[in-house]
């Protein structure tokens, strides 16, 4: 059995994040972030691309699975991106260190504007994070 980790423990991935271009990172507890059934529906009904980024409705997680997973983590790491295409790149590159440090259960998802408005398309990365 593992021993539970502590914040501390994220230390060097808050500051690597920064490094590599967010504005910010901090820890959080994955129970604060919230889930809501609408925002697929928004997906669904109000964007021309719907269906067109492996990162978006109906490929990314609904809103019960994400929120079962985020249920599994005891901690979680909330970085603050502009919206320079970057942060989809940083965030895939750095679950890969994660993992290979021992995070075995890293994971990165994305939030924000759709896909297909990102200056730095989704389609260049061999494998996008879903949305949230």
């Amino acid at each position: 059995m593992t021993k539970p980790r502590d914040s501390s423990q994220y230390s060097s991935f808050l500051k690597r994040i920064v490094d590599l271009g967010a504005k910010e990172a901090k820890i959080i507890q994955p129970s604060t972030v919230v889930t809501a059934g609408w925002v697929r529906l928004k997906c669904q009904f109000g964007c021309d691309g719907y269906g067109s980024s492996l990162c978006c409705p109906p490929h990314s997680p609904t809103p019960e699975q994400t929120r079962r997973t985020l249920d599994e983590y005891k901690a979680a790491i909330l970085a603050h991106f502009r919206a320079n295409g970057r942060a989809t790149k940083t965030m895939t590159a750095l679950e890969r260190e994660a993992f290979l440090q021992g995070f075995h259960k890293a994971l990165a998802l994305g939030a924000g504007v759709k896909g297909h408005d990102i200056p730095h398309p989704l389609g260049q990365l061999d494998s996008p994070p879903p949305a949230m």
